[in-house]
């Protein structure tokens, strides 16, 4: 019995170090989203956070029994991407993402602005861009989380609330937004009048295991 005893102890040490460093990779995401708009058009933005956990595979079987007793699991990065949208009666216009978080979207003489980082950015031809400095004063401060009929236009927040938002253009209902949150998904998709329904992003919620390769893409080192 002595003799299989350490060859046995050896083979569990040597499990033990290789589920020690073998690497579990998880991203998860969640979104919210920022409708703006007034009598033409509407301007859709949806800001996408990617959280990243990495465990040993040890590590893994832990955070499953951290789960069991409700204790949620340390977040090791994040990363943003913000897609917007352009709607009017002619169509969709999507602009290019941005690998950053906005807040505060807002108009003067209809140009888009947002903030990041305690900077103001613009929406241009593609996507955004920084005012220089002499433009950033003539930018109007941020306003209220929400309003309605502010110089024509109306912002509402929707994060965590999931309803249809009706877009009003020059007093039709020419398209509606329907926010749709599922298990595994959150998808917005435009509804119009003609009853044809387009899907313009989803973004998968799960906690969804990947290669190194796609982690370390989706969290890129400063």
């Amino acid at each position: 019995m002595k003799r299989y005893a350490v060859p046995a102890i050896l083979a569990i040490l040597l499990t033990t170090a290789i589920l020690a460093v073998t690497d579990t990779n998880i991203v998860r995401d969640n979104a919210s989203e920022t409708v703006l708009w007034n009598s033409r058009e509407a301007y859709l933005f949806v800001n996408i956070i990617h959280r990243g956990y990495r465990f040993s595979t040890i590590g893994y079987l832990i955070e499953f029994v951290k789960e069991y007793f409700y204790a949620g699991a340390t977040v090791r990065n994040e990363s943003y991407t913000t897609i917007a949208f352009k709607i009017t009666e002619d169509g969709v216009r999507r602009y290019a993402p941005q690998p950053i978080s906005f807040q505060d979207f807002r108009t003067r003489e209809g140009i888009v602005y947002a903030s990041h980082d305690r900077q103001t950015w613009k929406l241009g031809d593609t996507t955004f861009g920084q005012v220089s400095a002499d433009e950033q004063q003539s930018i109007p401060p941020t306003g209220p989380r929400d309003f309605t009929s502010v110089g024509g236009w109306s912002r509402r927040t929707m994060g965590g609330a999931y309803e249809d938002l009706q877009l009003l253009f020059d007093g039709k209902a020419p398209a509606t937004l329907r926010m749709i949150q599922g298990r595994e998904t959150l998808s917005i998709d435009l509804e119009r009048r003609d009853g044809k329904a387009d899907r313009l992003v989803t973004v998968d919620v799960r906690a969804r295991r990947v290669n190194r390769g796609e982690y370390d893409a989706t969290f890129p080192e400063p």
